[in-house]
């Protein structure tokens, strides 16, 4: 629904194509802020992509859970699209992830996963300020559904550091406690994450409490250089040669990025990280995690294998 906000407010006069099984949902959450009847002439509402192969669209944004996201990119691609977005996490489980061990190389170019820390401005300046001559340090703490929200952390850290993704990078995966998410059907856990790369070493640490959520703090260390972000409180701290400055920080809404990734996109500019080097990573984590599994699997006779992260 954010994503159609963005696009409605900027293209106020596209048609709108939706795949939804329940149509209530739509009305739903679109009377909350306009009047259905002023919307709904834009609007071409189904619950079968096939029934949309013989338009031409400027951009689809996928935003189903991760199960059936495989499925649903093997159909769209029989469509003509100009810009394909993917919500993460982009599958749920590592076997997803090799049935493109030897196809994904060819995949169109056209395709990226909405990771978007990488289009908010505070972090594009960060990037240019670091040193990419020396390894960086980066802590994440109290991150709340550390399985399905790390990947925003890990695709940043990335981002910061030229996207210089390679087999000898090392994921690790510490998992306390796994729990229901809020998705029917998948899970999440408590514990923390730790990747090992030329350009980074970076922790990302869960929320200890579940229920009792702590604000969750970004922390870079770079030669002289500190910086401490709380998205939260949008502010951002910076030590630099010994000087300290503090900086209001906007943390854009995602009703306000997705119309610009298709402006973006069309200038040849787009930030957000394209589908060949997120399944790298995404396949990397997820290596990590099933080990991580396996672990508590060894300790555990009651354990079920189906864990699904969305």
């Amino acid at each position: 629904y954010r994503h159609f906000q963005s696009f409605l407010k900027i293209y106020s006069q596209a048609k709108f194509y939706i795949v939804e099984q329940n149509i209530k949902n739509i009305k739903y959450f679109i009377e909350k802020d306009y009047e259905y009847r002023f919307i709904k002439e834009k609007l071409v509402i189904s619950n079968s992509i096939e029934k949309f192969n013989k338009v031409s669209f400027k951009v689809c944004i996928v935003s189903t859970p991760s199960l059936p996201r495989f499925e649903i990119l093997n159909k769209i691609l029989d469509l003509n699209i100009e810009l394909i977005i993917l919500e993460k996490l982009l599958f749920p489980s590592l076997s997803f992830y090799k049935k493109f061990d030897n196809k994904f190389l060819n995949f169109p170019k056209n395709i990226f996963v909405n990771c978007p820390k990488s289009e908010y401005k505070f972090y594009k300046n960060i990037k240019y300020i670091i040193q990419n001559d020396k390894p960086i340090n980066i802590e994440c703490l109290n991150i709340t559904d550390i399985g399905s929200n790390s990947i925003h952390w890990i695709d940043l850290a990335y981002f910061l550091t030229g996207r210089l993704i390679e087999n000898s990078d090392r994921f690790r995966i510490n998992i306390n406690e796994l729990y229901r998410s809020k998705r029917q059907g998948y899970y999440d856990f408590t514990g923390d994450i730790k990747i090992k790369t030329k350009k980074f070493n970076l922790v990302i640490k869960s929320s200890k409490n579940i229920n009792n959520l702590q604000e969750e703090e970004f922390l870079l260390n770079n030669d002289n250089l500190i910086i401490k972000i709380n998205e939260q409180n949008s502010s951002m701290l910076i030590k630099k040669d010994s000087k300290d400055s503090v900086e209001k920080i906007n943390v854009p809404y995602q009703s306000e990025l997705s119309s610009k990734y298709l402006e973006s996109f069309e200038k040849g500019n787009i930030n957000l990280t394209n589908l060949y080097d997120s399944l790298l990573i995404h396949k990397k984590f997820f290596v990590a995690f099933e080990e991580a599994l396996l672990k508590i699997k060894n300790n555990n006779s009651n354990f079920s294998k189906d864990y699904y992260l969305t």
